[in-house]
């Protein structure tokens, strides 16, 4: 007679910390719908100037373990097939959306300056046009939010690959302006709101 009154409380508490675990997957992973959502857009960085990380693509890999481990506690306790199949039709979707993203990374690099009240990070890169002429494309991000920071716009400029405004690009020399509301690479003026 003891034992039923055991198993049977053992089965209640097996059931509330399954019940807990799916209800905070599907919590988290509206969450991360959303969050998803910004950095799809790009509009979105997690990033860390202390530790000179990009965590946008990291935070996807804690996306993956949370789904599986909630995949095999699903399988466990419900034996209906819906709801694990659900929630493993949401883990390969995600596979195919997310995976590409996993081989694009960027590097992003801190703008540091005394004149600066905010925190600044840009993404660059080039596009050659050929006969000495290339494209240098800036994007510049402003932290809104410990270790995140939203996209300020899209910058360009031709220039010569010979010129000096190239060089300073890609040697990250540039100047912020007294009032700390420009960046400049030489003639490449980048305003940061």
């Amino acid at each position: 007679m003891g034992w039923k009154i055991i198993s049977t409380q053992s089965a209640k508490l097996k059931k509330r910390i399954y019940i807990l675990t799916v209800g905070l997957t599907i919590i988290y992973c509206i969450v991360r719908i959303i969050w998803l959502g910004g950095l799809f857009t790009r509009k979105l960085v997690v990033y860390s100037t202390f530790l000179q990380t990009d965590f946008t693509i990291g935070t996807l890999y804690l996306d993956y373990i949370l789904l599986i481990s909630a995949g095999v506690l699903s399988t466990i306790y419900f034996k209906k097939q819906a709801y694990t199949l659900t929630l493993y039709g949401i883990f390969v979707l995600s596979l195919f959306l997310i995976f590409p993203r996993l081989f694009a990374g960027s590097t992003f690099y801190e703008i540091k300056d005394h004149h600066l009240n905010q925190e600044y990070i840009i993404k660059r890169h080039e596009s050659n046009l050929g006969n000495d002429k290339t494209e240098l494309v800036v994007f510049v991000y402003k932290e809104v939010l410990p270790l995140v920071y939203v996209n300020q716009g899209r910058y360009h400029k031709i220039v010569s690959t010979k010129s000096e405004t190239y060089s300073d690009f890609w040697k990250l020399r540039y100047v912020v302006n007294k009032e700390g509301n420009y960046l400049t690479f030489k003639k490449f003026l980048i305003p940061l709101k």
